[in-house]
């Protein structure tokens, strides 16, 4: 009788310690579950709309009368796309300014593309112009109409670009002193805000030594790219928390 008890006595040991083993690791693996499931609803709900941010110094950007945010993305064959909000999207694009693209939400029945890989003009005598125009002009092949600006104040870059019924209306690119694009007739706009600018390849540039002495040219700066982009889309970039807040993410991703 004391061997019976003492077996069963064990043997109740054994299962209510395995139980309490079992019931930990369950206990364990479900607290885990819980926090990757918290993990993942923070990670999702992080990220809100917010307001639109100003921009437009040191960058390059497209304006474009869509607010299709995601064909835009397909156009512009973006990888690795996020959705992400002004702020977050602002910051990765001059913090990661070789690949990261942000197709903003849209702002007054525009969308605004921002990001250096976009490209910009360079030197005349490179051909990175030449692939700049194409790059636009494939854009052109399913966004018929945009518009394409940029500015960097260190290499006083300065440009802006109407891409009309598929290719190049109007081009003009300043690299320092150096015109390095100049493509079509000046614009109303171009005419109202007085942008005459010298240009050292010009014919007066080398036939005249006071030419830099002259009062009816000056060189370009970041100001008439905000003042031409605002006349052109009726946008101020460097104004957008003047807009009221976004009601959607934008769209963020590589372009390499």
């Amino acid at each position: 009788m004391n061997m019976i008890l003492l077996t069963a006595t064990l043997i109740f040991i054994t299962v209510g310690v395995g139980y309490l083993a079992f019931y930990k690791n369950t206990a364990k693996t479900e607290n885990k579950r819980d926090e990757e499931h918290d993990k993942t609803v923070e990670e999702v709900t992080v990220v809100e709309p917010d307001h639109p941010i100003p921009f437009g110094y040191k960058t390059v950007w497209l304006a474009i009368k869509t607010e299709d945010t995601q064909f835009v993305a397909d156009v512009l064959r973006l990888k690795n796309l996020k959705a992400e909000n002004w702020s977050g999207g602002l910051n990765q694009v001059y913090k990661n300014h070789d690949h990261a693209v942000f197709v903003a939400p849209p702002v007054a029945g525009w969308t605004l593309v921002i990001g250096f890989p976009l490209g910009s003009f360079g030197p005349e005598e490179s051909d990175i112009n030449d692939k700049f125009l194409n790059f636009l002009t494939s854009i052109g092949k399913k966004i018929p109409d945009f518009y394409c600006f940029g500015t960097h104040r260190v290499s006083d870059y300065n440009s802006w670009v109407i891409i009309k019924d598929g290719s190049i209306e109007r081009a003009y690119g300043s690299c320092g002193a150096e015109t390095c694009v100049n493509i079509g007739e000046k614009t109303t706009a171009e005419i109202e805000l007085g942008l005459n600018f010298f240009d050292a390849s010009s014919k007066e540039a080398e036939e005249d030594e006071n030419y830099y002495d002259r009062k009816d040219l000056r060189f370009p700066d970041e100001e008439d790219v905000i003042n031409i982009s605002s006349k052109w889309t009726t946008i101020n970039t460097m104004e957008l928390d003047q807009y009221p807040a976004s009601t959607s993410l934008g769209i963020l991703g590589e372009m390499k």
